[in-house]
C-alpha cells in the first residue's frame, strides 16, 4: 500500500484537502490478460476507496482494458527494451518516454498527486527525469518508482558502467527536483539499487490478492509447483533447466507447471524441460502440453 513509515511525507497533511489522486503509469499495460493487467486491477481495488485512480497505458492497449479501468493510451514503447548499443537505445527510449509523459492530462498532475511507476528499467530513467524537471513546481506529483530488476537488466555487459552512470545521474535529478521515492520488492535488490543509483531505496513488496480457499477443495498428496511470469533468461531459465530435471528424478511424485510463452522463453531451457515427464510447459496460447511443445 502507499501508506507506511517510508512514505509519511508523501502522504502528508497537504493531501487531505479533497480526494487524493494516484496516477498508475505503466507502458507495458497492453494485453487484456496478463500480470500487468491483473496488477492494475488489484491496485484499483486496493486504492479506489481512498484515492481517485488514473491509469496511463500503452497506445496499443486492448480496447476492453482501456474501457474497464479506464485508462488513457499514451505510451509508444513498452518497458522491456531489447539490448543493443546502450547510448543510442537509452536516448531513443528516454525521448519516447518523455513524449509519452507529456500526454498526461494536466488536471491529473499537481503537488497532491501521487504517481506510481511500478516497473521500469534504466532506459526509462532519463526520460522520466527530463519530464519531471521540466514541470512547473505546482504540477510536480509525488513520484514513487519501483524497480523489479537491477540497473544492468537488458544491458550488454560491456555497457554496465554506462548504464550505472546514466541511472545515477537521472536518479539524482529526480531526487533533487521533487518528492521522489525509490523502492524494490526485495531487500537484496533494494540494497543493490541504492548502491547503483546513489539514492535510498525502500523495500516495498508487490500487492497480491490471495484466493479464498474453497471449503470443498480437494488436495492431492503429490506436491505441484508452479512458475509463472515467463521462462526468460533474466528470470533464471538456465538455473531451472539445470535444477528441475535433477529434482524431478529424485522426487518422481512431484509435478511442475512452468509458464513458457514460446515467443519470449529461453529456447535451450525449454528444450531441456520439455523432455521431463513431470514438467508441463504452458504458453499463453490456447494450445498447451504436447501441442505447445511442438512449437519448440
Amino acid at each position: 500500500r502507499l501508506q507506511g513509515d517510508w512514505s509519511s511525507d508523501v502522504c502528508s497533511s497537504d493531501l487531505n484537502a479533497g480526494r487524493r489522486k494516484v496516477i498508475i503509469f505503466d507502458p507495458s499495460l497492453i494485453a487484456y490478460q496478463g500480470h500487468h493487467a491483473e496488477f492494475a486491477r488489484i491496485l484499483k481495488a486496493e486504492l479506489a476507496a481512498s484515492f481517485e485512480v488514473r491509469f496511463y497505458a500503452h497506445r496499443k492497449a486492448a480496447t476492453r482494458l482501456l474501457a474497464e479501468l479506464p485508462a488513457d493510451p499514451v505510451c509508444w514503447d513498452p518497458i522491456y527494451v531489447p539490448p543493443g548499443d546502450f547510448r543510442s537505445t537509452y536516448c531513443r527510449v528516454s525521448s519516447s518516454l518523455c513524449a509519452s509523459l507529456r500526454r498526461i492530462r494536466a488536471p491529473d498532475l499537481g503537488r497532491t498527486t501521487i504517481m506510481l511507476i511500478h516497473t521500469l528499467t534504466v532506459y526509462q530513467l532519463g526520460g522520466l527525469a527530463r519530464w519531471y524537471a521540466s514541470l512547473p513546481a505546482s504540477l510536480r506529483p509525488k513520484l514513487f518508482i519501483q524497480f523489479q530488476f537491477p540497473i544492468e537488466f537488458h544491458v550488454h555487459a560491456e555497457h554496465w558502467d554506462d548504464a550505472a552512470a546514466a541511472a545515477r545521474e537521472a536518479a539524482g535529478t529526480l531526487a533533487a527536483t521533487g518528492t521522489v521515492r525509490f523502492a524494490s520488492n526485495s531487500q537484496t535488490l533494494a540494497e543493490r539499487i541504492a548502491r547503483q543509483v546513489g539514492q535510498p531505496c525502500a523495500v516495498m513488496p508487490l500487492l497480491l490478492r490471495w484466493p479464498r480457499r474453497a471449503t470443498d477443495a480437494v488436495f492431492h498428496s503429490a506436491p505441484v509447483f508452479g512458475f509463472f511470469g515467463g521462462l526468460r533468461v533474466e528470470k533464471g531459465a538456465a538455473l531451472m533447466a539445470e535444477a528441475l530435471p535433477t529434482f524431478s528424478a529424485r522426487h518422481p511424485d512431484t509435478r511442475f507447471i512452468v509458464h513458457a510463452p514460446w515467443r519470449e522463453s529461453d529456447r535451450a531451457a525449454a528444450g531441456s524441460l520439455e523432455r521431463v515427464r513431470q514438467i508441463d510447459l504452458r504458453s499463453e496460447e490456447r494450445r498447451v502440453g504436447k501441442e505447445c511443445r511442438s512449437r519448440w
